[in-house]
């Protein structure tokens, strides 16, 4: 029997969340690969989010996020999960968007591998996210049927065996079909009921990863946070694939937003 935590956790709910955010002004994301520091994180990302937010509560904000990586550094420096050790570093990112269509039909897929380690039997590493505003991520309750709905799609993409010669616009066209192909087949599964500021943990880089997507946020601004921990030398390797600067916090606007 396999001592690994599982794939999916979610954390207790808090007694009574309310957001300190009252509006995303411009759609941005912050990331940070590098040292992990609960303080010194949650102090850049709190100035991050009031540059970029309207809030109702400057003082709520810090105190979330500052709840949110305490918390989570905690829970995964459990000798089950991480431990203390493969837990030095860390990559947080905090993504604000406004209202937008992109995810009505669901984007559902696993997340794969992040960096290369040397954990046994499987990589335990897993993600920490919540939502501080808007709905939270949506997560399918594994099953033997949720699997066979995965593996069922991605039979089909590779009967073509063309994906090597496809054109950028072939890859979309072909990543739309398997989104649609999979939401219909997902259709009707159990979801995970996450409450407004529940913090989730699923897994990554294994074959049973939780399977998720955004939320519909058609019609919400959302503040997403999420943080995965690691140990210098794999978020190193991390930065490599990513073509990022370990140590160096890094913030995207989007064009779209207003000045």
């Amino acid at each position: 029997m396999s001592d690994l935590p599982p794939p999916l956790e979610a954390l207790p709910p808090p007694a009574d969340f309310h957001s300190p955010i009252n509006s995303v002004r411009h759609e941005a994301t912050y990331d940070f690969y590098g040292a992990f520091s609960s303080a010194r994180l949650a102090a850049s990302a709190t100035s991050f989010v009031l540059a970029h937010c309207g809030i109702g509560d400057a003082a709520g904000v810090a105190g979330a996020l500052s709840a949110f990586l305490a918390d989570a550094a905690a829970h995964a420096r459990r000798p089950d999960r991480e431990g203390a050790a493969a837990a030095a570093a860390a990559w947080l990112c905090v993504r604000l968007t406004t209202p937008t269509d992109a995810w009505v039909t669901p984007r559902w897929h696993r997340d794969g591998r992040m960096f290369q380690c040397a954990c046994a039997p499987v990589s335990p590493h897993a993600k920490y996210a919540v939502a501080l505003r808007g709905p939270p991520t949506r997560l399918v309750w594994p099953s033997e049927a949720v699997d066979a709905a995965v593996r069922g799609v991605e039979a089909c993409r590779g009967d073509g065996g063309e994906e090597e010669e496809e054109e950028e616009r072939e890859v979309y066209a072909r990543e739309d079909r398997e989104r649609e192909q999979l939401a219909a087949a997902l259709e009707g599964m159990p979801l995970v009921e996450v409450r407004p500021g529940q913090v989730v943990r699923f897994t990554w880089g294994a074959d049973d990863a939780p399977v998720h997507s955004e939320p519909d946020c058609s019609a919400e601004d959302r503040v997403f946070v999420s943080v995965m921990f690691g140990s210098e030398e794999e978020l190193r390797d991390m930065c490599r694939i990513r073509d990022a600067t370990y140590g160096v916090e890094s913030v995207w606007i989007s064009p779209r937003s207003s000045t």
